[in-house]
């Protein structure tokens, strides 16, 4: 696992803890390593794209999980929200708690882009109560593994007197930044100094990813982080997150020359309201769009401050 030796050294530390958070910026490269743990390692594991499931028009977030582990275990192969398994048997289920229960003993249950449980519909059952019931009884190993933390945490409701799950997360592990020399050699060949690959991706590996993956044409690169920003901002259609994907456009062009912007310049430069302005920072600082100096200046964080529309 080159790369990510220090993210593994943490995972090897926890693996067997029953509720860990995976946690770290935006394209971090969070998704691609615990894929990778898991699939080197001869653990029973379950990885669940939650987003997916989500997206998916015909099914609620839980049940679409649910169906895709039938069909990818009828199957022997990944489908749909199914990233990645392996399961040394498993009982028959029907709905999100007999599936649990189902897993065999100490089996490791992944969650990418876990925040979209959030978007569970009730009728389904809470699955905070599900994951609280099997933390308990010590059956299941869940992993959490969200794009944004802060969204993880308040759908959980682990400082939330009122949620199952208050005060349960037991570890947090952290997928850090590579150096700048680190950066370099990720990415081989690519003709660009330290500070102009630092510039354009922040040490990030899954930026780096995207980078090597159009061999380094800048213009490409940054088209695919606003494909990607527009995929976060507004996953049902651009129109529908309109006045969202506007406010981290404008913080971004303005943040690609000067490390903190003004409030009240976005206001005057970009014709947007101060009521919008406040209403959607929150919401783009959940989704890790947004980095605060203070209640008045705001940036965007590399790499996407090369966001655009």
């Amino acid at each position: 696992m080159r790369f990510y030796e220090f993210e593994k050294y943490q995972m090897d530390r926890f693996i067997n803890q029953h509720f860990v958070i995976l946690r770290g910026p935006r394209l971090s490269g969070k998704s691609h390593f615990i894929r990778e743990y898991f699939e080197g390692s001869q653990e029973n594991y379950v990885i669940f794209d939650v987003f997916n499931a989500w997206m998916k028009k015909d099914l609620w977030v839980v049940r679409g999980l649910v169906e895709d582990l039938k069909l990818s275990i009828e199957t022997s192969a990944p489908v749909g929200s199914v990233v990645f398994f392996n399961l040394d048997g498993i009982g028959d289920f029907n709905d999100f708690h007999s599936m649990l229960s189902a897993l065999p003993q100490g089996t490791h249950v992944v969650f990418d882009h876990a925040e979209f449980f959030g978007y569970a519909r009730k009728d389904d059952g809470d699955p905070r109560e599900f994951f609280q019931e099997f933390i308990d009884l010590g059956h299941l190993r869940f992993v959490f593994v969200p794009r944004s933390t802060s969204r993880l945490l308040n759908y959980l409701g682990v400082g939330d007197y009122s949620s199952p799950l208050f005060g349960r997360f037991e570890v947090f592990v952290e997928v850090v930044p590579l150096s700048p020399n680190e950066s370099i050699k990720f990415l081989g060949d690519c003709p660009f100094d330290v500070v102009r690959v630092y510039g354009l991706t922040g040490g990030l590996r899954g930026a780096l990813e995207l980078l090597r993956s159009v061999d380094c044409d800048i213009k490409e690169y940054r088209r695919m982080i606003s494909k990607i920003a527009l995929r976060d901002l507004a996953p049902k259609g651009p129109k529908k997150g309109r006045k969202l994907v506007e406010v981290a456009a404008a913080v971004a062009k303005e943040t690609r020359v000067r490390e903190y912007v003004k409030r009240e310049d976005i206001v005057q430069k970009y014709g947007i309201d101060e009521k919008s302005l406040s209403r959607y920072l929150f919401p783009l600082y959940e989704l890790g769009y947004v980095d605060f100096l203070n209640k008045d200046m705001v940036k965007t964080p590399i790499p996407f401050q090369f966001f655009d529309i």
